[in-house]
């Protein structure tokens, strides 16, 4: 499965891999620590920050990626999904890339288009 997470850190991530962050989010009344990653590129409308665009692949298989989807129940219904993936289970399964600024755009254009 292909998960996308932005960031200002690229460099750091690919070298020594992905640390997990810590923080409310917006969520009230819960902490969630772990990695976003989402199923589309997310920007600053959605609260990601950061220029560089990675691209990760997990298997389905490597574990129950249900578990870390954050469905918010009672909030408008938004065109991505996200999870919050303990890094270590990235660091492990995963395969990390840094997108181009072109194949982040082909990827908006594949979903224009099926509009």
């Amino acid at each position: 499965m292909i998960f996308y997470h932005r960031t200002n850190h690229a460099e750091a991530i690919l070298q020594n891999g992905f640390h997990d962050s810590e923080g409310s989010y917006g969520l009230e009344g819960m902490t969630l620590r772990g990695v976003f990653l989402s199923n589309v590129p997310v920007g600053c409308n959605e609260g990601a920050k950061g220029d560089q665009l990675l691209e990760v692949t997990l298997p389905e298989t490597c574990c129950d990626l249900g578990y870390y989807e954050l469905v918010q129940i009672d909030e408008p219904i938004t065109h991505y999904r996200e999870w919050c993936l303990p890094a270590a289970i990235i660091n492990q399964h995963g395969k990390i890339r840094l997108l181009s600024d072109e194949e982040e755009q082909n990827i908006w254009s594949g979903f224009t288009s099926l509009q």
